[in-house]
Protein backbone atom coordinates (compact mmCIF):
# COMPACT_ATOMS: atom_id res chain seq x y z
CA UNK A 1 0.00 0.00 0.00
CA UNK A 2 0.87 3.38 -0.46
CA UNK A 3 2.93 5.43 2.39
CA UNK A 4 -0.66 7.64 3.05
CA UNK A 5 -2.39 4.59 3.40
CA UNK A 6 0.24 3.05 5.60
CA UNK A 7 0.25 5.72 8.08
CA UNK A 8 -3.62 6.28 8.56
CA UNK A 9 -4.44 2.36 8.67
CA UNK A 10 -2.17 2.22 11.66
CA UNK A 11 -3.15 4.86 13.48
CA UNK A 12 -6.84 3.55 13.11
CA UNK A 13 -5.06 0.31 13.94
CA UNK A 14 -3.31 1.68 17.44
CA UNK A 15 -7.19 3.64 18.41
CA UNK A 16 -8.68 0.49 18.03
CA UNK A 17 -6.38 -1.60 20.02
CA UNK A 18 -7.73 1.52 22.97
CA UNK A 19 -11.37 1.41 22.67
CA UNK A 20 -13.18 46.12 39.43
CA UNK A 21 -15.32 49.02 36.96
CA UNK A 22 -12.50 50.42 36.38
CA UNK A 23 -8.49 49.88 35.76
CA UNK A 24 -6.67 48.83 39.07
CA UNK A 25 -2.23 49.21 39.50
CA UNK A 26 -0.84 47.97 42.65
CA UNK A 27 1.49 49.65 44.99
CA UNK A 28 4.96 49.11 44.52
CA UNK A 29 5.98 49.92 48.12
CA UNK A 30 8.25 47.32 49.92
CA UNK A 31 9.29 45.09 46.88
CA UNK A 32 9.69 41.78 48.33
CA UNK A 33 12.89 39.39 47.48
CA UNK A 34 11.68 37.20 44.46
CA UNK A 35 10.34 33.49 45.49
CA UNK A 36 12.19 30.76 44.35
CA UNK A 37 9.96 27.69 45.27
CA UNK A 38 7.66 26.59 42.93
CA UNK A 39 6.49 23.46 40.81
CA UNK A 40 8.78 22.57 38.04
CA UNK A 41 6.86 21.79 34.30
CA UNK A 42 8.01 20.67 30.92
CA UNK A 43 7.50 23.44 28.46
CA UNK A 44 3.61 23.78 26.58
CA UNK A 45 4.01 22.77 22.62
CA UNK A 46 2.21 24.13 19.62
CA UNK A 47 -1.06 23.00 19.28
CA UNK A 48 -1.59 23.91 15.53
CA UNK A 49 -1.85 27.92 15.77
CA UNK A 50 -0.15 30.65 12.86
CA UNK A 51 2.92 32.30 14.04
CA UNK A 52 1.80 36.09 14.28
CA UNK A 53 5.88 37.28 13.32
CA UNK A 54 6.52 41.12 12.93
CA UNK A 55 9.56 43.61 13.17
CA UNK A 56 9.47 45.74 15.43
CA UNK A 57 11.96 48.99 15.14
CA UNK A 58 12.79 51.92 17.57
CA UNK A 59 9.40 53.04 17.22
CA UNK A 60 7.64 50.47 18.82
CA UNK A 61 4.87 48.21 17.84
CA UNK A 62 2.25 45.86 18.76
CA UNK A 63 2.59 42.24 17.94
CA UNK A 64 -1.36 40.03 18.65
CA UNK A 65 -1.54 36.70 19.16
CA UNK A 66 -3.49 34.66 15.65
CA UNK A 67 -6.33 34.02 18.30
CA UNK A 68 -6.33 37.62 19.79
CA UNK A 69 -6.38 36.80 23.40
CA UNK A 70 -2.45 38.01 23.93
CA UNK A 71 -0.85 40.80 23.08
CA UNK A 72 2.68 42.52 22.96
CA UNK A 73 3.11 46.25 23.21
CA UNK A 74 6.66 47.78 22.37
CA UNK A 75 6.79 51.25 22.92
CA UNK A 76 8.99 54.07 20.51
CA UNK A 77 12.92 54.19 22.49
CA UNK A 78 12.44 50.59 23.34
CA UNK A 79 14.28 48.81 20.93
CA UNK A 80 17.76 50.35 18.96
CA UNK A 81 17.41 48.31 15.98
CA UNK A 82 14.58 46.40 14.10
CA UNK A 83 14.02 43.07 15.87
CA UNK A 84 11.94 39.97 14.68
CA UNK A 85 9.26 39.00 16.91
CA UNK A 86 7.05 36.31 17.20
CA UNK A 87 3.42 34.76 19.38
CA UNK A 88 2.49 31.49 19.16
CA UNK A 89 -0.71 29.78 21.13
CA UNK A 90 1.00 26.48 23.84
CA UNK A 91 -0.44 24.09 25.51
CA UNK A 92 -0.44 25.46 28.96
CA UNK A 93 1.69 23.69 31.97
CA UNK A 94 1.17 26.05 34.68
CA UNK A 95 -0.39 24.57 37.34
CA UNK A 96 -2.82 26.98 37.84
CA UNK A 97 -3.04 28.38 34.29
CA UNK A 98 -6.26 29.20 32.11
CA UNK A 99 -6.69 29.38 28.51
CA UNK A 100 -3.77 28.48 26.54
CA UNK A 101 -0.10 30.03 27.14
CA UNK A 102 2.01 31.93 24.75
CA UNK A 103 5.22 31.60 23.55
CA UNK A 104 6.34 35.53 23.21
CA UNK A 105 10.31 35.60 21.00
CA UNK A 106 13.29 36.44 20.95
CA UNK A 107 14.53 35.30 24.61
CA UNK A 108 17.36 37.02 25.73
CA UNK A 109 16.27 40.93 24.22
CA UNK A 110 16.97 43.78 26.27
CA UNK A 111 14.93 46.52 26.18
CA UNK A 112 15.64 50.27 27.03
CA UNK A 113 11.71 50.81 27.97
CA UNK A 114 9.37 48.36 29.76
CA UNK A 115 6.97 46.31 27.36
CA UNK A 116 3.27 45.61 27.95
CA UNK A 117 1.99 42.01 27.81
CA UNK A 118 -1.98 42.09 28.23
CA UNK A 119 -4.67 38.64 28.40
CA UNK A 120 -7.93 39.39 27.59
CA UNK A 121 -10.63 37.45 29.14
CA UNK A 122 -14.45 36.77 28.59
CA UNK A 123 -16.97 35.64 30.99
CA UNK A 124 -16.66 32.18 30.34
CA UNK A 125 -13.20 32.37 31.33
CA UNK A 126 -13.76 33.16 34.44
CA UNK A 127 -16.61 31.04 35.31
CA UNK A 128 -16.05 29.12 38.60
CA UNK A 129 -13.80 31.93 39.16
CA UNK A 130 -13.62 35.98 39.19
CA UNK A 131 -11.77 38.73 37.66
CA UNK A 132 -9.80 39.53 41.04
CA UNK A 133 -8.54 35.94 41.28
CA UNK A 134 -6.56 36.55 37.98
CA UNK A 135 -2.84 36.50 37.30
CA UNK A 136 0.20 36.69 34.84
CA UNK A 137 3.34 34.86 34.97
CA UNK A 138 6.09 33.35 32.99
CA UNK A 139 8.17 30.13 32.92
CA UNK A 140 11.51 29.90 33.30
CA UNK A 141 14.52 28.49 32.46
CA UNK A 142 13.98 26.24 35.10
CA UNK A 143 10.84 25.35 34.35
CA UNK A 144 9.29 27.32 37.13
CA UNK A 145 6.32 29.29 36.45
CA UNK A 146 6.52 33.02 38.22
CA UNK A 147 3.40 34.97 38.60
CA UNK A 148 4.39 38.79 38.37
CA UNK A 149 3.42 41.80 39.96
CA UNK A 150 2.08 45.33 39.41
CA UNK A 151 -1.19 43.71 37.41
CA UNK A 152 -3.33 46.20 35.79
CA UNK A 153 -6.59 45.09 36.05
CA UNK A 154 -9.28 46.96 33.68
CA UNK A 155 -13.12 45.35 34.24
CA UNK A 156 -14.87 47.32 31.62
CA UNK A 157 -12.30 45.92 28.59
CA UNK A 158 -12.02 42.60 30.39
CA UNK A 159 -8.04 42.66 30.10
CA UNK A 160 -5.15 42.00 32.47
CA UNK A 161 -2.00 43.54 31.66
CA UNK A 162 1.71 43.50 33.18
CA UNK A 163 5.23 45.38 32.29
CA UNK A 164 8.41 43.42 31.44
CA UNK A 165 11.43 43.66 29.97
CA UNK A 166 11.83 39.81 28.97
CA UNK A 167 9.93 37.34 27.02
CA UNK A 168 9.47 33.67 27.65
CA UNK A 169 6.20 31.37 27.91
CA UNK A 170 3.35 33.47 29.97
CA UNK A 171 0.58 32.59 30.86
CA UNK A 172 -3.01 33.94 32.70
CA UNK A 173 -3.72 31.86 35.91
CA UNK A 174 -6.09 32.25 38.45
CA UNK A 175 -5.28 31.47 42.30
CA UNK A 176 -9.26 31.03 43.55
CA UNK A 177 -11.53 28.53 41.28
CA UNK A 178 -14.30 26.01 41.95
CA UNK A 179 -13.74 22.62 40.08
CA UNK A 180 -15.29 21.75 37.23
CA UNK A 181 -16.44 24.89 35.88
CA UNK A 182 -19.11 23.36 33.61
CA UNK A 183 -19.81 19.61 33.52
CA UNK A 184 -21.72 16.62 31.89
CA UNK A 185 -23.12 14.58 34.21
CA UNK A 186 -25.13 11.31 33.08
CA UNK A 187 -28.69 11.20 35.13
CA UNK A 188 -28.36 9.16 38.61
CA UNK A 189 -24.41 9.37 38.56
CA UNK A 190 -22.67 11.57 41.01
CA UNK A 191 -20.05 14.61 40.32
CA UNK A 192 -17.15 15.60 42.76
CA UNK A 193 -16.69 19.27 43.48
CA UNK A 194 -13.98 21.10 45.21
CA UNK A 195 -13.00 24.98 45.00
CA UNK A 196 -8.73 25.52 45.09
CA UNK A 197 -7.54 28.41 46.89
CA UNK A 198 -3.67 28.99 46.85
CA UNK A 199 -2.76 31.47 49.60
CA UNK A 200 -0.02 32.77 48.59
CA UNK A 201 -1.77 35.08 46.30
CA UNK A 202 -4.69 36.58 48.45
CA UNK A 203 -1.97 40.08 49.29
CA UNK A 204 -1.48 40.77 45.83
CA UNK A 205 2.01 41.06 44.30
CA UNK A 206 3.58 44.65 43.81
CA UNK A 207 5.16 45.78 40.70
CA UNK A 208 8.94 44.45 40.93
CA UNK A 209 7.96 41.46 42.86
CA UNK A 210 7.35 37.70 41.65
CA UNK A 211 5.91 34.48 43.67
CA UNK A 212 6.66 31.33 42.03
CA UNK A 213 3.35 28.94 41.65
CA UNK A 214 2.91 25.48 43.26
CA UNK A 215 -0.20 24.52 42.98
CA UNK A 216 0.08 21.75 45.75
CA UNK A 217 -1.39 23.37 48.77
CA UNK A 218 -5.13 24.14 49.21
CA UNK A 219 -5.93 26.50 51.81
CA UNK A 220 -9.71 26.97 50.96
CA UNK A 221 -10.86 25.14 53.92
CA UNK A 222 -11.43 27.68 55.94
CA UNK A 223 -13.22 29.78 53.92
CA UNK A 224 -16.10 28.23 52.82
CA UNK A 225 -19.39 29.78 54.15
CA UNK A 226 -21.65 27.57 52.43
CA UNK A 227 -22.76 25.59 49.15
CA UNK A 228 -25.97 26.08 47.27
CA UNK A 229 -27.60 24.34 44.86
CA UNK A 230 -30.21 25.53 41.99
CA UNK A 231 -32.18 22.94 40.21
CA UNK A 232 -33.09 19.11 40.73
CA UNK A 233 -30.79 16.64 42.11
CA UNK A 234 -28.74 16.33 45.55
CA UNK A 235 -26.12 18.36 47.03
CA UNK A 236 -23.93 17.69 49.79
CA UNK A 237 -20.94 20.01 50.92
CA UNK A 238 -18.44 19.79 53.32
CA UNK A 239 -15.56 22.47 53.28
CA UNK A 240 -13.97 22.89 50.16
CA UNK A 241 -15.27 19.76 48.59
CA UNK A 242 -18.90 18.96 47.79
CA UNK A 243 -20.89 15.92 46.02
CA UNK A 244 -23.82 16.55 43.30
CA UNK A 245 -26.15 13.89 42.59
CA UNK A 246 -28.00 14.12 39.34
CA UNK A 247 -31.77 12.88 38.79
CA UNK A 248 -32.63 9.86 37.39
CA UNK A 249 -33.86 10.85 34.15
CA UNK A 250 -32.12 13.66 32.03
CA UNK A 251 -33.52 16.57 31.49
CA UNK A 252 -33.15 20.11 29.93
CA UNK A 253 -33.76 22.02 33.46
CA UNK A 254 -30.51 24.16 34.07
CA UNK A 255 -28.37 23.23 37.16
CA UNK A 256 -26.08 25.30 39.35
CA UNK A 257 -24.17 24.81 42.17
CA UNK A 258 -22.82 27.60 43.82
CA UNK A 259 -20.45 28.00 46.86
CA UNK A 260 -19.67 31.25 48.98
CA UNK A 261 -16.27 32.28 50.62
CA UNK A 262 -15.56 35.12 53.27
CA UNK A 263 -12.12 36.00 52.72
CA UNK A 264 -12.36 39.14 55.69
CA UNK A 265 -10.98 41.95 54.27
CA UNK A 266 -10.41 40.48 51.06
CA UNK A 267 -14.00 40.26 50.24
CA UNK A 268 -16.58 37.72 49.75
CA UNK A 269 -17.01 35.67 46.69
CA UNK A 270 -19.54 33.30 45.05
CA UNK A 271 -18.10 30.79 42.79
CA UNK A 272 -20.69 29.10 40.21
CA UNK A 273 -20.29 25.44 38.70
CA UNK A 274 -22.58 24.89 35.41
CA UNK A 275 -24.10 21.27 34.78
CA UNK A 276 -25.65 19.76 32.41
CA UNK A 277 -27.78 16.64 32.98
CA UNK A 278 -27.42 14.38 29.80
CA UNK A 279 -26.09 11.02 28.29
CA UNK A 280 -22.30 10.90 27.14
CA UNK A 281 -22.25 10.35 23.37
CA UNK A 282 -22.80 10.81 19.72
CA UNK A 283 -25.28 11.80 17.55
CA UNK A 284 -24.61 10.32 14.01
CA UNK A 285 -25.87 9.87 10.40
CA UNK A 286 -24.88 7.14 8.45
CA UNK A 287 -24.84 6.77 4.24
CA UNK A 288 -27.79 9.48 4.56
CA UNK A 289 -29.93 7.26 7.46
CA UNK A 290 -31.77 8.33 10.40
CA UNK A 291 -29.76 10.02 13.32
CA UNK A 292 -28.81 7.57 15.76
CA UNK A 293 -27.24 8.06 19.02
CA UNK A 294 -24.09 6.29 20.38
CA UNK A 295 -22.87 5.97 23.55
CA UNK A 296 -19.48 7.61 23.82
CA UNK A 297 -16.62 8.86 25.92
CA UNK A 298 -13.17 10.67 25.38
CA UNK A 299 -9.77 10.05 26.81
CA UNK A 300 -6.19 11.65 26.64
CA UNK A 301 -3.44 8.48 25.35
CA UNK A 302 0.01 9.57 24.69
CA UNK A 303 -1.02 13.17 23.60
CA UNK A 304 -3.47 12.02 21.21
CA UNK A 305 -7.51 12.75 21.93
CA UNK A 306 -9.79 10.00 21.22
CA UNK A 307 -13.19 9.77 21.47
CA UNK A 308 -14.41 6.16 21.77
CA UNK A 309 -18.27 4.77 21.59
CA UNK A 310 -20.39 2.05 20.66
CA UNK A 311 -22.72 -1.10 22.08
CA UNK A 312 -21.36 -3.09 24.97
CA UNK A 313 -21.51 -6.24 23.44
CA UNK A 314 -19.32 -5.23 20.72
CA UNK A 315 -21.00 -5.00 17.45
CA UNK A 316 -21.23 -1.50 16.68
CA UNK A 317 -17.82 0.62 17.44
CA UNK A 318 -17.03 4.41 16.76
CA UNK A 319 -13.92 6.04 17.26
CA UNK A 320 -12.49 9.44 16.39
CA UNK A 321 -8.69 10.61 16.60
CA UNK A 322 -7.03 14.35 16.78
CA UNK A 323 -3.93 16.62 18.22
CA UNK A 324 -4.63 19.70 19.70
CA UNK A 325 -7.31 21.77 21.25
CA UNK A 326 -10.68 23.68 20.06
CA UNK A 327 -10.46 24.18 16.21
CA UNK A 328 -11.08 22.35 13.36
CA UNK A 329 -9.13 19.30 12.39
CA UNK A 330 -9.21 18.50 8.76
CA UNK A 331 -8.26 14.90 7.78
CA UNK A 332 -5.96 15.56 5.50
CA UNK A 333 -3.79 18.27 7.91
CA UNK A 334 -2.41 14.57 9.81
CA UNK A 335 -2.93 10.90 9.22
CA UNK A 336 -4.13 11.17 13.18
CA UNK A 337 -6.80 12.86 12.48
CA UNK A 338 -8.66 9.74 11.80
CA UNK A 339 -12.69 8.23 12.29
CA UNK A 340 -13.11 4.59 12.64
CA UNK A 341 -17.03 2.90 12.28
CA UNK A 342 -18.08 -0.19 12.54
CA UNK A 343 -21.67 -0.83 12.03
CA UNK A 344 -21.88 -4.46 12.40
CA UNK A 345 -18.68 -5.68 14.22
CA UNK A 346 -17.25 -6.36 10.78
CA UNK A 347 -17.36 -3.89 8.02
CA UNK A 348 -14.94 -0.97 8.54
CA UNK A 349 -15.25 2.57 7.83
CA UNK A 350 -12.73 4.99 7.60
CA UNK A 351 -11.86 8.60 6.71
CA UNK A 352 -9.76 7.56 3.64
CA UNK A 353 -10.21 5.90 0.47
CA UNK A 354 -8.47 4.68 -2.49
CA UNK A 355 -8.45 6.81 -5.68
CA UNK A 356 -6.85 5.51 -8.97
CA UNK A 357 -4.23 2.92 -6.92
CA UNK A 358 -3.43 6.38 -4.18
CA UNK A 359 -4.57 6.03 -0.74
CA UNK A 360 -6.09 10.05 0.11
CA UNK A 361 -7.70 11.65 2.99
CA UNK A 362 -11.19 12.02 3.16
CA UNK A 363 -12.55 15.55 2.93
CA UNK A 364 -13.72 16.87 6.58
CA UNK A 365 -12.68 16.34 9.85
CA UNK A 366 -13.04 17.17 13.40
CA UNK A 367 -14.45 20.27 15.14
CA UNK A 368 -14.50 21.08 18.47
CA UNK A 369 -15.86 23.53 19.82
CA UNK A 370 -15.66 23.15 23.27
CA UNK A 371 -12.63 21.86 25.35
CA UNK A 372 -10.96 22.77 28.70
CA UNK A 373 -9.64 21.85 31.98
CA UNK A 374 -11.88 23.62 33.49
CA UNK A 375 -14.99 21.15 31.77
CA UNK A 376 -15.15 17.35 32.28
CA UNK A 377 -16.63 16.96 28.28
CA UNK A 378 -15.82 18.00 25.09
CA UNK A 379 -18.16 19.15 22.82
CA UNK A 380 -17.93 19.34 19.05
CA UNK A 381 -19.04 17.66 15.25
CA UNK A 382 -17.80 16.22 12.77
CA UNK A 383 -17.92 15.46 9.09
CA UNK A 384 -16.63 12.55 6.88
CA UNK A 385 -16.76 12.39 3.09
CA UNK A 386 -16.72 10.43 2.10
CA UNK A 387 -16.13 7.27 3.84
CA UNK A 388 -14.14 4.49 2.66
CA UNK A 389 -14.44 0.93 3.08
CA UNK A 390 -12.10 -1.11 4.01
CA UNK A 391 -11.35 -3.96 1.50
CA UNK A 392 -8.57 -6.67 0.91
CA UNK A 393 -7.36 -4.62 -1.45
CA UNK A 394 -7.95 -1.31 -1.45
CA UNK A 395 -10.55 0.97 0.36
CA UNK A 396 -13.56 1.75 -1.73
CA UNK A 397 -15.82 4.69 -1.65
CA UNK A 398 -18.93 4.18 0.41
CA UNK A 399 -21.13 6.21 1.77
CA UNK A 400 -20.40 9.70 3.86
CA UNK A 401 -21.03 10.35 7.87
CA UNK A 402 -21.60 13.48 9.97
CA UNK A 403 -22.93 14.20 13.16
CA UNK A 404 -22.24 15.81 16.55
CA UNK A 405 -20.88 14.95 20.11
CA UNK A 406 -20.73 15.71 23.78
CA UNK A 407 -18.63 13.44 25.72
CA UNK A 408 -17.38 12.86 28.97
CA UNK A 409 -13.59 13.09 29.84
CA UNK A 410 -12.57 10.12 31.27
CA UNK A 411 -9.28 9.95 33.19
Amino acid sequence: MFKFKVIVLAVVHCILIFFCSSCRKENNDNVAKPDTSGTVTIPGTPDGTPVVEMTIGAEGGLLISNDGQCSISIPAGALENNTHFSIQRISNTNPLGRQSSYRILPHGINLAKPATISFRFSDSTIVGSNEKALGIAYQDPTGIWKAVGGLTLDAEKKTVSVATNHFSDWSLFDHLFLMPQHALVEPDNSLELEVFLDSDFLEPLVEGQEQAISGKVNSADKYIKSWTLSGPGLLSGNKAKATYKAPSESNADDVTVSVELDLGDKGQYILLSHIDIAYSGIKMSFKNGPEKNIKAHARQIGGVWMIIGGEDDGTEKIQMSWVGTTGFHAFAASATNAFVYIPDGIDRYVSMYTQEHVDVPSDGGITITKMSPTENYIEGNFDVHPTGKVLSTHVAVDGAASGTFKVKIQE
